[in-house]
């Protein structure tokens, strides 16, 4: 599906001209689940994200959607396209 992005840790996600890098997912107990996130087009942004963030990629939103398969090392992180 185009609409989401499915991201390991350190491993690289080319779209396009876009690279989406997770550098580390944190878990705390009793807290939200935070992303940090780069996405590399023209330039580096550097997000640090909860479920739910949004944040832009040239003309498309993306948001946070979810954290899969924690506290397991071989969690995934889901982007999904807003619009």
């Amino acid at each position: 599906m185009d609409d989401e992005i499915f991201l390991r840790h350190g491993v690289p996600e080319e779209r396009g001209d876009v690279t989406y890098i997770v550098r580390r997912v944190r878990a705390p107990e009793g807290g939200p689940v935070s992303v940090a996130l780069v996405v590399a087009s023209e330039g580096e942004q550097n997000h640090d994200l909860i479920i739910g963030d949004v944040f832009s990629v040239g003309d498309e939103v993306w948001s946070l959607d979810r954290v899969e398969n924690l506290p397991r090392p071989d969690w995934w992180v889901v982007l999904r396209k807003v619009h």
